[in-house]
């Protein structure tokens, strides 16, 4: 069955990541039926497809685990405004013209999307790794008052792993961390 998103709604989708997808309407075209994104539509991270049972809704628990950052890595995804491909953009270029639809654009218009990958360790040696959507980054940042942090990947990753000890919750069985908290 084929998706069809409209507007924004594939924005924060990576190809090959899997995603819950809610608020889909089922429609007609051509005589098949595709699924539609409406103004509703929300998508979230979620373990990769193979790990989900087909069929089966699962409540996933949350859990909450205190952690230490060893490793963190921050995509900054820039997407063009006409086509949503990703571009390369340098802060220097005033303008940059899209690779796949020939669209020239300002380079601060460009969608910018932020993903972390983090390996962390618990209180009991165990060893993860999980993601962080933009949106928890966000929150988590505000909440230690470092916004300032978003526009500097570096920076902000030396600051994530300067941190000793960070409370995340997370589904029990997915890698999706969806509030992150300073505990020192």
């Amino acid at each position: 069955m084929k998706i069809s998103f409209w507007n924004d709604t594939s924005d924060d989708l990576t190809a090959g990541e899997s995603y819950s997808i809610t608020a889909l309407v089922v429609k007609s075209f051509e005589g098949a039926l595709v699924l539609n994104t409406t103004a509703d539509t929300t998508s979230k991270p979620i373990s990769p497809i193979a790990n989900v049972i087909s069929g089966v809704k699962t409540l996933l628990a949350e859990k909450i685990q205190n952690v230490y950052i060893q490793q963190i890595h921050i995509s900054d995804i820039r997407r063009c405004q006409a086509c949503h491909h990703k571009m390369e953009a340098n802060a220097e270029d005033k303008t940059v013209r899209c690779s796949a639809c020939q669209t020239k654009q300002r380079s601060a218009e460009l969608k910018r999307t932020l993903t972390a990958s983090l390996t962390v360790k618990d209180e009991q040696n165990n060893i993860s790794k999980f993601y962080v959507a933009q949106h928890v980054l966000m929150e988590f940042l505000q909440s230690c008052s470092k916004e300032n942090l978003i526009g500097d990947v570096d920076q902000l990753e030396d600051f994530l792993l300067e941190i000793n000890n960070v409370k995340i919750t997370h589904g029990s069985s997915n890698d999706a961390i969806t509030k992150m908290e300073k505990t020192e």
